[in-house]
């Protein structure tokens, strides 16, 4: 595994979980997520496996962002524990993470990396008007 800081033409390499093909109808301006808490996954065969990170709101809080590759199971478990000790020592004391409400596997995974449940229905949160939970880590 090989980790990099993120650029927006990553996305294009990035092949999507099919729970991810809205984002194929939406023109996102991924140059916003660049920034020095944004990074790219990369296998050993160099292919992305995901796209994630990071977005300051102010200082102490920031969200979190992530896109994973449709092949990303042989990377998980080492990005799992990376991603954990980095949310222990990044510089914010609450970080936020928007989950659509329909997708269980990234709930489960959210959890797991000890984000606690806020708000279980954010009503038409995100792109065309679908519902997300709002999940918080707080120090």
């Amino acid at each position: 595994m090989r980790v990099v800081p993120f650029h927006h033409a990553h996305i294009g390499a990035l092949k999507r979980q099919p729970e991810m093909e809205w984002l194929e109808r939406h023109k996102i301006d991924y140059r916003c997520l660049e920034g020095p808490h944004s990074f790219s996954v990369f296998d050993r065969s160099d292919d992305i496996q995901a796209c994630l990170g990071l977005i300051e709101h102010w200082a102490g809080r920031a969200e979190a962002w992530a896109l994973l590759g449709e092949g990303c199971r042989s990377v998980l478990p080492a990005l799992h524990r990376k991603i954990r000790g980095y949310l222990g020592e990044c510089p914010y004391n609450r970080i936020d993470a928007a989950v659509p409400v329909e997708f269980v596997a990234a709930h489960r995974w959210v959890r797991m990396l000890g984000f606690i449940c806020e708000a279980q229905r954010m009503t038409a949160y995100l792109p065309e008007g679908r519902d997300a939970a709002l999940y918080a880590k707080v120090k």
